[in-house]
């Protein structure tokens, strides 16, 4: 289209020739004596008058303005009208153009993205990328670019992937670093921590925190520990009382039968029945303290009795 050239033939400025001065010196001599004009109760009709007749010379000159105006731009707007047909016979031509460019486009995109996802794939088992971070070698909209080669998405790609890796690395290390811990800690304080509840804290929290959470978990677990040892200490000693009156009382009952026959046998039913086991008691408490106090009642609990609920 370099050879359609448009040439203006005729051009001329539009330009209004009137009689300013006459006017403008005319109209200063009337406007000169309505200045400082007062309304008084006297002039206020002869006022209203003098505005409505100085409105009417003003819409005159304003109506003398429009008037010339439109005939001057009359043919400004023909020549806008003409453009405007050449500029519809261009879009005639442009739009079916434009369609089929779009749609060779996004036929372009669609098999270069293919061409995209089967490169992830690959770069994926090379660097030897896990699930969790392959999904985090996504298509950007720069690799579907038309002047960004396969070859350069493939580089970019491939960076990605080796911070994705060691990112990998760092964490298969940190969660063999907790299981180690957890093990080692479990084996010296004769605990059960559970390994898979920190290995999920790494992925909200760096492996220093975690490890500190091991630690703390397992002095905790210790005082419960420490506090089941005493509690079935004491119960031993329970058993073992029960035990020795049970013994007293039938040394007690053998004492009796061996009396003479006269005298009233006592038997074990007029006794009552020592429990072999403590009975089970059932008991209310309202506990008030911090999230981590709850947490170490709980632990307490869960370690002391079968049954417990939170009403």
């Amino acid at each position: 289209m370099n050879e359609l050239k448009i040439i203006a033939n005729n051009t001329t400025p539009a330009k209004v020739d009137f009689n300013y001065k006459e006017i403008e010196e005319q109209l200063n001599k009337v406007l000169e004596k309505y200045k400082g004009l007062v309304f008084t109760d006297e002039t206020v009709k002869d006022c209203k008058k003098t505005i409505a007749d100085l409105r009417k010379g003003q819409k005159s000159l304003d109506d003398f303005r429009k008037e010339t105006k439109k005939m001057l731009t009359e043919s400004v707007t023909v020549f806008e009208n003409d453009c405007k047909v050449l500029y519809k016979k261009f879009d005639e031509v442009i739009d079916p153009l434009k369609e089929q460019a779009d749609h060779f486009e996004t036929l372009r995109k669609e098999e270069k993205k293919k061409a995209v996802e089967q490169l992830i794939e690959k770069v994926t088992e090379t660097y030897k990328l896990n699930e969790k971070y392959g999904d985090k070698l996504v298509i950007e909209d720069g690799f579907l670019i038309a002047s960004i080669s396969i070859t350069k998405v493939k580089e970019q790609l491939s960076v990605m992937a080796d911070k994705l890796r060691a990112e990998q690395r760092k964490e298969d290390e940190d969660v063999l670093t907790i299981i180690s811990t957890v093990e080692t800690v479990n084996k010296e304080a004769e605990i059960n921590l559970l390994v898979d509840n920190y290995t999920r804290l790494l992925q909200y929290e760096d492996a220093t925190k975690v490890m500190a959470k091991i630690y703390e978990d397992a002095s905790l677990l210790v005082k419960v520990k420490e506090q089941i040892e005493k509690i079935e200490a004491e119960r031993i000693a329970i058993e073992e009382e029960e035990q020795r009156l049970a013994a007293s009382v039938s040394e007690y009952e053998q004492e009796e039968l061996s009396k003479e026959p006269e005298q009233d046998i006592i038997s074990e039913d007029d006794f009552n029945e020592l429990p072999t086991e403590a009975a089970l008691i059932t008991k209310t408490f309202t506990a008030t303290g911090t999230a981590e106090q709850m947490k170490d009642l709980e632990l307490f609990l869960n370690a002391v009795f079968d049954k417990w609920e939170e009403i």
